[in-house]
C-alpha cells in the first residue's frame, strides 16, 4: 500500500509540474494574442488610410477629368470669340478703303464699316451669341443636375448605416468640389454673355435704325462704328484666355497631385498587403497553439480527476484495512482472552486429575 501512494504522489507532482508549464504556454499565448490584437488594430486604421487615400486618387481623378472638360469647353467658347474676332478684323480691312469723311473732313473712326458689313457682322454674332449660349445653358444644366445629386447624397447619408457612411460623405465631397469648380466657370460666362447679348442688342437696335433711316431718306448706306463690338470681343477673349490659363494650372497641379496619391496608394496598398499577410499567418499560428493549448489543459485536467479518483480509492482502501487490522486486533485480543481462560481451566482440571489421600483411602475401603 505504501508504494502504490508514492506511485500516486509522483504523479500528482508530475502532474503539478505540467500544469505549471501549462500556465506558462497559456501566459505567452495570451501575450502573443494582445499583440496580435494591436496588429491587427494597426492593419484596421491602414486600411482606413488606405481607404482614403484611394478615396483622395478617385477625387483626384474625377477633377482633373472635370477640368478637362471645362478647359475643351473653354476652348470651344475661346476658337469662338477668335472667329468673331477674326471676323471684325476681315470687314475692318476690307472697309479701309471705303472710310467716309465727316462733315469737318476728318477722317471716319478705322471702325467704321458699311451697313452690309454691319448686317453680316450682327449675323455673325447673333450666330456666336446663341452658340455659347447653347453651350452656358447646357452647363447650367449639368450644375442643376450636380445639385440635386447632392441633395440626393445628403438624403442618403442622413439613413446611411456607420459602415455606409464614409462612402458616402467621400461621394458627397466630390460632389460639393464639382459643384464649386462647375460654379466657378460657368459665372464670368455668364456675366460674358449678358454683355455680348447687350451689345448684340445695341447693334441690332443700331441696325434697324440705320435701315430705317436710309430706307426713308433714299441716301447711301452710311457708315457705323463697331467700336463697342470690337472692344467686347477683346474683352471676352482676354477674359477666356485668363480663365483657360487659370484652369490649366489648376489642372496642373491636380495632375501633379494625383500623381502623388497614386505613388502613396501604390507604396501603402503593398505595404498593407504585406501586413495583412503576415497578419493572417500570426492568426493562423495562434489558433493552431490555441487549440493545441484546449488539448492539453483537457488531457491534464482528465489526469487530474483520473488521480483524484485513484486516490480516493486508495485512501477508502486504507479506511478498509485499518478497519480490518482494528478488527483483527480485536480479535487477537479475544483470542489471547479465550487462551487465558483455556489456560486456567487446563490448571483447574491438572489440579482436578492429581489423587489426594483421603481419596485413595475412601478408594481403599471401598474395595
Amino acid at each position: 500500500m505504501g508504494q502504490e501512494q508514492e506511485a500516486l504522489d509522483q504523479a500528482l507532482a508530475q502532474l503539478e509540474q505540467e500544469h505549471q508549464q501549462a500556465q506558462q504556454s497559456q501566459a505567452e499565448i495570451d501575450q502573443a494574442l494582445q499583440d496580435w490584437e494591436q496588429k491587427r488594430q494597426d492593419w484596421l486604421n491602414a486600411r482606413e488610410s488606405l481607404v482614403q487615400l484611394y478615396a483622395d486618387v478617385q477625387a483626384h481623378t474625377g477633377q482633373l477629368a472635370l477640368l478637362q472638360q471645362h478647359i475643351q469647353g473653354i476652348t470651344q467658347a475661346l476658337n469662338t470669340t477668335e472667329q468673331a474676332k477674326q471676323c471684325a478684323d476681315w470687314l475692318l480691312q476690307d472697309n479701309k478703303s471705303l472710310i467716309a469723311q465727316n462733315t469737318q473732313g476728318s477722317p471716319a473712326p478705322l471702325t467704321s464699316i458699311s451697313l452690309p458689313d454691319l448686317e453680316a457682322q450682327v449675323e455673325q454674332q447673333r450666330r456666336i451669341y446663341e452658340q455659347r449660349s447653347g453651350q452656358v445653358n447646357q452647363q447650367l444644366a449639368e450644375l442643376e443636375q450636380s445639385q440635386q445629386q447632392i441633395a440626393e447624397q445628403q438624403a442618403s447619408l442622413e439613413q446611411a448605416s456607420p459602415d455606409d457612411r464614409f462612402e458616402i460623405e467621400m461621394e458627397l465631397d466630390f460632389l460639393r468640389e464639382s459643384f464649386k469648380l462647375l460654379e466657378e466657370t460657368i459665372l464670368p460666362q455668364q456675366d460674358s454673355l449678358q454683355r455680348e447679348y447687350e451689345e448684340l442688342m445695341r447693334q441690332e437696335a443700331r441696325l434697324a435704325q440705320l435701315k430705317g433711316d436710309t430706307a426713308a431718306a433714299g441716301q447711301d448706306q452710311p457708315k457705323v462704328d463697331i467700336g463697342p463690338l470690337v472692344a467686347l470681343i477683346q474683352q471676352q477673349r482676354s477674359t477666356q484666355q485668363s480663365r483657360k490659363a487659370a484652369l490649366e494650372e489648376e489642372k496642373q497641379n491636380v495632375a501633379t497631385a494625383l500623381q502623388a496619391a497614386q505613388t502613396q496608394l501604390d507604396q501603402q496598398s503593398q505595404a498593407f498587403n504585406q501586413q495583412q499577410k503576415q497578419l493572417f499567418e500570426q492568426e493562423r499560428v495562434l489558433r493552431t497553439q490555441i487549440q493545441g493549448l484546449a488539448e492539453r489543459w483537457g488531457q491534464l485536467n482528465q489526469r487530474r480527476q483520473d488521480l483524484e479518483q485513484t486516490q480516493h480509492q486508495l485512501r477508502q482502501h486504507q479506511d478498509l484495512i485499518q478497519g480490518v487490522s482494528g478488527s483483527l486486533q480485536q480479535m487477537a485480543g479475544m483470542i489471547a482472552d479465550s487462551q487465558t481462560q483455556l489456560a486456567s481451566m487446563i490448571g483447574l482440571l491438572s489440579m482436578l486429575s492429581e489423587p489426594s489421600e483421603g481419596s485413595n483411602y475412601q478408594g481403599v475401603m471401598a474395595s
